[in-house]
């Protein structure tokens, strides 16, 4: 997927990311709960908002 727009006009763009991220990180059960996630309807456990409604453009 490049770039796509949807029937309502949303457009998506997409790139391939190849950095390397660490794993296995750990928090504690507080810093979860100071995140305010929302979980979607669909998939809850994967899909989530957080709560910023804030848009914060990306540059290159």
């Amino acid at each position: 997927m490049g770039v796509t727009t949807s029937s309502s006009g949303l457009i998506v763009r997409a790139e391939w990311d190849d950095s390397v991220y660490p794993t296995g990180t750990k928090i504690t059960d507080k810093q979860l709960a100071e995140l305010k996630l929302q979980p979607h309807q669909w998939h809850g456990e994967w899909n989530y908002s957080t709560g910023s409604k804030r848009h914060r453009p990306t540059s290159k």
